[in-house]
């Protein structure tokens, strides 16, 4: 491949990577967004379907999910639609066959959505045992993880592409 053809396949990449990355952020801005309420609703009460397996006393309402000592409220960067943003960004900018993105983009999705959803409750039991390292977790620690996992679930679909088109 030539240099020129390189070029132009690097500036593709990251072309349709910052832009599905700025519509992403566009989108979750929008004044009175119901879509993206709606969202985070149904995963406070999936997350909340999860964490009543080990504490019954759990009740959601809209994005606020209650214990009887302690509430978690999602809201934007809690209910992790940033990893996968970056997840959905880096398969549709990488060079592959609709096909390897639609099934990279079920799977991927689906799998950082349940890990989402674990991280959620791992935060809730973290903030009624060890309530003075649920800040260190919830805005360092699992925000770092979540992110490093939804890039390494990109660069395992980028080496499954790959195996596919050899």
């Amino acid at each position: 491949m030539k240099n020129k053809d390189k070029i132009l396949r690097l500036v593709k990449f990251f072309g349709i990577y910052i832009g599905f990355i700025a519509l992403y952020y566009v989108f979750i801005s929008l004044d009175d967004n119901a879509a993206f309420k709606a969202y985070i609703n149904f995963t406070s009460y999936i997350s909340s379907l999860f964490i009543g397996i080990f504490d019954s006393s759990v009740k959601v309402s809209e994005q606020v999910i209650q214990g009887k000592s302690f509430n978690i409220i999602l809201s934007f960067g809690c209910e992790g639609s940033e990893p996968m943003a970056v997840f959905t960004a880096g398969v549709l900018a990488y060079s592959a066959s609709i096909k390897s993105k639609l099934s990279g983009l079920s799977i991927g999705l689906a799998s950082l959505y349940f890990l989402n959803i674990l991280r959620i409750a791992l935060l809730y039991l973290i903030g009624n045992v060890l309530p003075s390292s649920f800040d260190l977790f919830h805005t360092t620690i699992f925000p770092i993880i979540f992110i490093i996992v939804a890039l390494l679930f990109w660069i395992l679909w980028i080496k499954k592409s790959a195996d596919i088109k050899s």
